[in-house]
């Protein structure tokens, strides 16, 4: 049981509680080509120098919206990440690489905390993946 405790104690204290906490604030659009807005923002890869943070009540989300060369437009990814509306999008939720049309997937992953969105999309669900089997095991 002190394991669990210290294991709960230490992840509130490592992702934060999330109340006034300052969220990555950045876009990234690769459109065939072309490349505009911040190149430090994209996955793999962040790099926060230049980047902007802003306050945030909620949850702070990093999503990656890729879509397929269709002939008429060509493949496009584009990067974000900020703070997640609770009023305009309802709750954060946390999605891989779910297809939202023919060709478009949509991957998102929600943190609390201080600059929480700096980690990567993989980095960051495993690491709240893990939190919990920690638990379990100790």
């Amino acid at each position: 049981m002190n394991h669990l405790v210290i294991i709960v104690i230490a992840t509130v204290a490592f992702f934060g509680c999330g109340a006034d906490a300052q969220c990555y604030n950045c876009t990234y659009t690769i459109m065939g080509e072309m490349m505009v807005g911040q190149k430090g923002c994209m996955e793999p890869g962040f790099d926060s120098t230049g980047i902007e943070t802003v306050p945030c009540e909620n949850k702070c989300k990093i999503s990656k919206m890729e879509m397929a060369d269709t002939g008429i437009t060509p493949q496009m990814t584009v990067y974000i990440r900020g703070c997640q509306n609770k009023a305009v999008e309802g709750p954060c939720v946390d999605v891989d690489a779910m297809e939202v049309t023919a060709g478009t997937t949509i991957t998102q992953t929600c943190c609390e905390g201080a600059k929480c969105n700096n980690a990567g999309l993989i980095q960051l669900s495993i690491a709240l993946i893990l939190a919990p089997l920690c638990a379990l095991v100790f």
